[in-house]
């Protein structure tokens, strides 16, 4: 299948919430363009090329947190799914969800609640075709004489809701086993389900549909449980093992891979021969070639037009600072053109220059030995309220809800802790009700966010209140508040160090 123009400019949205987000190195909300890695954009591509072809295919992509991984599966989403529909390509976008790892019954599920009116109209037009419907199924050799019985009877049926019950006994859906009787079926096994998935997407591909999947965030499941994350791989693997009896489709696999990460080969060897061809890790922007061509990117998105040479150095003075995330290349990248600040404000570094790394790091280490950061929603206001009134500040704190209200400034801060991305939505509307709530005694609207939900102003479109977003961490926050609260004899530096961590709002 040939698409030459992918990887191109897609159009650029002008608003100004994208903007905004791209100010702050939201790098998810950039994905109509990628900048440098050529590697995985080749890769990927000619996966894609051969998504028609007789056997599915895979990518497994690790990255450092902040280099990209959501931007490339946004990117094809905007380019198959709504720019270029044509192709045919339904890019299927989900994070790892850690209580459902068996990748089969995973995908069985995005299949059921997207394509089940396309896998009947494919049923009916194989049998229209007199095509041999075995052939779906392997010509139910080896495993998928197992299926036979089950597929036989899917293709005896001319009735769609009675199809539409035979599919759901093939996902899952409907277990029971007096659904199989009615139907005198023997009672499906879970491990049927591997067979009954190449059923299903063979059939969605006979429709002249190829699916790309796209699992991400991988490794929230680790951190949940060894075990649960082994499960994953072990039916990562019975997937890889059939691609060649699927014709065509894609999944693509992507995980942060941390310095203390255990890497693939170390813990599912198996998988990890399998996938060793198809790894691809992206790496930081790091030759001034593609910093350029990032810079030239954002002048284009910001309409400014400031030189590139002079931001080039600018950016390149920063290099001591390490920055090793492409999320904070375009982060101060957008600060020099849109000439807010030139300074790279890191939490280290300025504990550093205010001698209180050892004891931030002392503290630190003490408050995980005392468990003070499991339910850090409840803990965290004590020593914030603390803070507040040593500066005499007027606030109203609502441990509760999250917020404190500043009657002077007519302000509320509200401060969110879970990272889970599958709780924006609900924090979007708990911030939409407190401003119901306090419509007559606020202006502005400050939301402390952690870093790895990477929450925009996009998801703030409907809000008229002037809105700032800014990303922390909260055990780091916290850390600093406690010091504070201790240390009366630091607290003048901290002063300092907390002001500029929030961006000069506590």
């Amino acid at each position: 299948m040939e698409i030459n123009n992918i990887w191109g400019k897609l159009n650029i949205p002008v608003k100004d919430s994208f903007r905004k987000d791209i100010q702050e190195g939201k790098v998810p909300e950039l994905p109509y363009y990628i900048v440098d890695q050529e590697d995985l954009k080749q890769k990927i591509k000619d996966k894609i090329f051969a998504i028609d072809g007789d056997r599915m295919s895979t990518s497994y992509i690790t990255a450092a947190y902040g280099n990209g991984k959501t931007n490339v599966f946004r990117y094809l989403e905007l380019f198959f799914n709504k720019t270029y529909s044509s192709f045919n390509i339904d890019i299927l976008y989900s994070r790892a969800d850690p209580e459902r790892v068996d990748l089969v019954v995973f995908l069985l599920k995005k299949i059921e609640d997207i394509y089940l009116d396309q896998i009947i109209d494919a049923i009916k037009k194989s049998k229209e075709n007199d095509y041999d419907y075995s052939k779906f199924a392997y010509e139910f050799q080896e495993s998928f004489a197992e299926i036979k019985q089950y597929t036989d009877k899917v293709f005896a049926s001319d009735n769609n809701e009675e199809l539409k019950e035979l599919i759901y006994l093939g996902t899952g859906r409907l277990a029971n086993k007096r659904y199989f009787d009615r139907f005198e079926l023997a009672h499906l096994k879970d491990y049927n389900r591997r067979e009954i998935l190449v059923l299903f997407l063979n059939l969605i591909a006979y429709s002249g549909k190829y699916l790309v999947f796209g699992i991400d965030e991988v490794e929230k499941i680790p951190e949940r449980s060894k075990i649960r994350f082994n499960h994953f791989l072990t039916s990562y693997r019975e997937l890889i093992d059939l691609f060649n009896k699927i014709n065509g489709h894609y999944l693509i696999i992507a995980i942060t891979q941390e310095e203390k990460s255990q890497k693939l080969e170390e813990v599912n060897y198996a998988v990890y021969t399998r996938v060793k061809p198809d790894i691809i890790t992206i790496q930081p922007i790091s030759s001034n070639k593609d910093k350029k061509e990032l810079i030239k990117y954002l002048n284009e998105v910001f309409g400014t037009n400031n030189d590139v040479e002079e931001v080039l150095k600018l950016i390149n003075k920063l290099s001591n600072l390490k920055i090793s995330e492409n999320r904070l290349l375009i982060q101060e990248i957008s600060k020099i053109l849109l000439s807010t600040s030139n300074e790279f404000t890191d939490l280290n570094q300025i504990l550093d220059e205010k001698n209180l790394k050892e004891e931030y790091e002392y503290t630190h280490d003490n408050l995980i030995k005392d468990d003070a950061f499991k339910n850090i929603h409840r803990k965290f206001f004590d020593p914030l309220q603390y803070y507040l009134e040593s500066h005499n500040r007027t606030e109203l704190v609502r441990k509760q809800d999250r917020y404190f209200l500043d009657a002077v400034a007519n302000e509320i801060q509200y401060f969110i802790f879970n990272e889970d991305k599958d709780n924006i939505e609900n924090e979007v509307i708990n911030i939409k009700e407190l401003l119901i709530k306090e419509k007559e005694n606020i202006n502005k609207v400050i939301i402390y966010s952690p870093k790895q939900l990477e929450l925009g102003y996009s998801n703030f479109s409907n809000i008229e209140k002037q809105l700032l977003i800014i990303d922390y961490d909260p055990k780091e926050l916290f850390t600093l508040l406690e010091i504070y609260r201790e240390n009366i004899d630091l607290q003048e530096n901290l002063d300092i160090i907390i002001s500029s961590y929030t961006k000069n709002q506590l």
